[in-house]
């Protein structure tokens, strides 16, 4: 009789160790999934973000020289607008948007300090076909505040 429990202890515990080996081991398969996804969402995020080391400053923006130097056919381009009227719309505008003023108390500078550069951002936005990046590089801002602003 003792050796029938005694199988029937050793059958009972080998019979919970397996179904722990398995549910270990799927245990295992999904956190490796886990980490294959999160460094995946990582990969992409590094893949498609501009550092603000290698971005223009925004004084010196390619869009800063469309402002100063561009003509119609380059305002034309970019938003879609004729200068008189990019000029127009900024005035109406800068009424309704804000932009912050540098506190000593301390917080980052502002990036965008003309209302052009937000309104130029906007339209180029909506305008082209150009992607995060692209907008980035042209108007010298770093992807969050490109985020923020649209």
């Amino acid at each position: 009789m003792e050796v029938a429990n005694f199988l029937i202890v050793l059958c009972t515990h080998l019979h919970t160790t397996t179904r722990m080996n398995v549910a270990l081991q799927d245990l295992k398969r999904r956190l490796h999934d886990e980490q294959m996804r999160e460094e995946h969402a990582r990969m992409v995020r590094v893949r498609h973000y501009l550092t603000v080391s290698c971005l223009p400053k925004p004084e010196a923006s390619p869009w800063m020289y469309i402002w100063y130097y561009g003509t119609d056919t380059n305002f034309l381009t970019v938003t879609s607008l004729c200068r008189y009227a990019v000029n127009t719309l900024e005035v109406r505008f800068s009424l309704f948007y804000h932009i912050p003023t540098f506190r000593a108390k301390g917080g980052r500078p502002v990036k965008m300090k003309h209302h052009h550069q937000v309104l130029g951002l906007l339209l180029a936005f909506y305008v082209g076909s150009m992607g995060h990046t692209t907008l980035c590089s042209n108007f010298g801002v770093p992807h969050s505040t490109l985020s923020r602003v649209l």
